[in-house]
């Protein structure tokens, strides 16, 4: 299942191939940004309770225009934030990294609005309920 926040723009932000794991100790995907001329996709995964915030933290932001929501695992680094602003503007933010042998870091942050807020949490929700793999 792919969960893609409708931007208006170029600027992108996608959770490609999202797997419930079979135990459901939690979900991967791929991660793909697109912010002002800069591109990264890496393999994102995360325990259920912040995935779950998240996805709640987006339904109270998309019902009140007010808040934030950060997808983040307990222990990894690379998250995604989105935060509602004055005016009906969303700040779409994070921090990716891969580490090995040699690391990579993009810290990216692009602008949306707010009429791509219930699309996106009715469409995480649904990865929720999706049947695990």
């Amino acid at each position: 299942m792919d969960v893609i926040l409708q931007t208006h723009d170029e600027h992108l932000l996608a959770l490609r191939e999202i797997e419930r794991f079979s135990d459901r100790s939690g979900f991967c995907c791929h991660l793909v940004v697109r912010a002002h001329g800069f591109r990264a996709q890496l393999r994102f995964c995360v325990e259920p309770e912040p995935f779950r915030a998240f996805v709640e933290a987006v339904e109270r932001m998309d019902r009140s225009l007010t808040g934030s929501a950060r997808l983040k695992p307990v222990f990894e680094d690379p998250f995604v934030e989105i935060t509602m602003l004055g005016g009906g503007k969303v700040k779409v933010s994070g921090d990716l990294v891969a580490h090995g042998e040699l690391s990579q870091r993009l810290t990216f942050e692009f602008l949306t609005d707010q009429t791509v807020l219930g699309p996106f949490a009715r469409d995480l929700r649904a990865c929720m309920t999706a049947p695990a793999t």
